[in-house]
């Protein structure tokens, strides 16, 4: 299992701890909402930054597929990273027809990241046994929801300041708990 220690990721060695993993999970999603809310502030506020934040929720999203390819076969992990990374894609594109006002193109990558969601959320179902697709997909579309909302208040209000709006951040890290609990049941992991 990757953990995230002193700013990057390291292998553990030996036994993982129920502690490890759900660390791990929550710290995935923690920085997949982190880098994703400061990449859709940098398109908001055309600073620049965009390139790196989206190179950042790359390397975030190659991080979490690499510990699914170690658990789950290196074929799940290219699926979850295509997936994320299309996520990620769409959610860009969202922001942009959001700020133009485009609402027919909107629509249609609306409906497309739903549609992501539930693909993501069978992968993960056939993956692990305790992973079930409807609370996934729940789990996915909520914060879909969550990060559109933000999207279009800071949109309407000019800022990209995203301080106090974490429904995104509880929701992932639900997310992440239930992963994670899944994965302990799994793999037996006692202590």
């Amino acid at each position: 299992m990757y953990l995230y220690r002193g700013g990057k990721s390291t292998m553990t060695a030996g036994p993982l701890t129920q502690l490890e993993v759900i660390s791990a999970f929550r710290g995935y999603a923690t920085r997949h909402v982190l880098w994703t809310r400061a990449y859709m502030a940098a398109i908001i506020s055309e600073t620049g930054n965009a390139d790196y934040t989206e190179q950042r929720c790359a390397e975030n999203t190659r991080e979490f597929a690499d510990m699914i390819g170690r658990y789950y076969g290196y074929e799940n992990a290219r699926a979850v990273e295509r997936f994320v990374t299309e996520g990620t894609a769409a959610a860009r594109s969202l922001l942009r027809h959001i700020k133009s006002g485009n609402g027919s193109s909107y629509a249609r990558i609306a409906d497309e990241r739903k549609g992501k969601a539930e693909q993501m959320a069978r992968l993960y179902g056939t993956m692990n046994p305790n992973w079930k697709t409807d609370e996934l997909r729940r789990y996915m579309q909520d914060q879909y929801a969550e990060m559109e909302w933000e999207m279009r208040h800071h949109l309407a209000h000019h800022t990209p300041d995203f301080t106090g709006h974490r429904a995104a951040d509880l929701t992932a890290l639900e997310m992440a708990d239930y992963m994670a609990e899944g994965f302990i049941k799994q793999f037996g992991i006692m202590y």
